[in-house]
């Protein structure tokens, strides 16, 4: 954007709401590391439609993932690409519902404002008889585990950002890790990374690096590709059940 004042009266707005705040232009103005893109427009002008919209554009183009921050929950009701993008795709991030907390409610938000909730999930959601895998029907403690490789967008307000600041870390965890070991399994070649982090968490260099497979690694490789992507998660933690045929019906004896 222009660091030039410009004076746009009521008249002039769609037309620089479709020029200036076009997605393809705001996506050529990511700087090359997504870090920051600030758009310092008053209110009113169309900021969170335009976010909306580069949303699409990016899955449509170079990013397989896009981390919708929201100011509020009702922003997020009104994300029109949460309609088109498929069902299994898009993970909104939800808050914790204190309403099932009764008295654990309060520990609760002291951990949360010391930056504590996986500690908090992991002693004080344990035992509790409303989560879901002790019998009851809250499913909140366990909605990361929704984040995926086939996950392209990722939708939470800004406080549950606040609450939760090593999220990111722990999304690219979920969702660059498994796509590292899919390549890993039917490329020739092994890959692997390294993320090198800065003040407060920064991400501020990632490393690759490729050596070559042995034959008999390239062979396999090349007969996994050939497969069915069905299972193909299974057979990478070898956890594939073998299947019995079923047992033949014999005719009853005359």
């Amino acid at each position: 954007m222009s660091h030039d004042i410009q004076l746009i009266d009521q008249c002039q707005l769609v037309g620089f709401r479709a020029c200036q705040l076009a997605p393809a232009r705001l996506y050529q103005q990511l700087p090359a590391n997504d870090e920051v893109l600030l758009l310092a427009l008053p209110p009113g002008i169309g900021k969170s439609r335009a976010a909306q919209a580069l949303v699409g554009h990016a899955l449509e183009h170079d990013h397989d993932l896009v981390i919708y921050v929201a100011p509020t929950r009702g922003i997020i009701d009104e994300i029109e690409i949460l309609r088109r993008l498929p069902a299994e795709s898009v993970v909104t991030l939800n808050p914790r519902p204190r309403r099932l907390c009764g008295v654990v409610d309060a520990p609760w938000k002291d951990l949360e404002r010391s930056g504590c909730a996986a500690l908090a999930k992991a002693t004080l959601c344990a035992d509790c008889v409303e989560r879901d895998v002790n019998g009851g029907d809250c499913s909140w403690p366990d909605q990361l585990d929704k984040i995926g490789a086939a996950t392209n967008l990722v939708v939470l307000t800004e406080q549950y950002l606040l609450l939760n600041p090593l999220l990111l870390r722990d999304i690219r965890a979920r969702v660059v890790e498994p796509a590292i070991a899919e390549v890993n399994q039917i490329a020739d070649f092994v890959a692997s990374y390294r993320v090198e982090t800065g003040p407060r968490g920064k991400v501020v260099a990632v490393e690759l690096w490729f050596r070559p497979k042995d034959r008999a690694a390239r062979n396999a490789a090349a007969a996994e590709l050939d497969r069915s992507r069905v299972g193909r998660k299974a057979r990478r933690a070898g956890a594939v059940e073998t299947v019995a045929p079923a047992p033949l019906a014999l005719p009853d004896p005359a």
